[in-house]
């Protein structure tokens, strides 16, 4: 009887802890979702997974097509994206792999501290993943610099969409 009443209290023991772990875990990711990701920049370009930003209002969704195998929508005109890269000196090609369903909900708008640039697909979008080519953004630093970038649906151009999905960034010296 005393044998298995040290079995039921170890079983209720390894529950509680296991419990506890989930909480805490979990609660640790919350907090963090709401602070910026860092990433350093290395030779010869870095990709960055929309999954490993900083999401606002918005989730990853899996998708085996999408680079990393998931993907984040941007479906109100609060949701976004953001992180914080540290360049080395030079000039930096960024674009970004979208999949729109149209026109009207294809429009980002990058943030780089306080400047923002437009970026959008093909026209018309091809409804598949693709790259901003069509207006690549040039980003020059004369030092190492450490900048917030976030990533919106274009607000102006009133884009946000569950169709407006993103991939990832990528930044490559020139």
């Amino acid at each position: 009887m005393k044998a298995k009443r040290n079995l039921m209290q170890k079983t209720v023991l390894t529950i509680t802890i296991t419990t506890l772990a989930l909480v805490f875990s979990s609660c640790a990711t919350t907090k963090k979702s709401t602070e910026d990701f860092f990433f350093a920049y290395k030779k010869p370009g870095i990709k960055i997974e929309a999954e490993r930003m900083s999401l606002t209002q918005t989730a990853a969704k899996e998708d085996r097509s999408a680079s990393g195998s998931f993907y984040v929508p941007l479906p109100n005109s609060a949701s976004e994206l953001s992180a914080k890269v540290l360049f080395e000196p030079g000039t930096y090609e960024c674009l970004v792999c979208q999949k729109a369903a149209d026109t009207a909900h294809s429009f980002l708008t990058l943030t780089v501290e306080e400047n923002s640039y437009a970026l959008y697909p093909s026209n018309p979008p091809l409804g598949v993943w693709e790259l901003t080519t069509r207006c690549p953004v040039y980003l020059t630093f004369e030092e190492k610099t450490e900048v917030r970038i976030s990533l919106k649906a274009n607000a102006k151009k009133k884009s946000a969409s569950p169709t407006l999905c993103i991939d990832y960034m990528q930044f490559v010296k020139q």
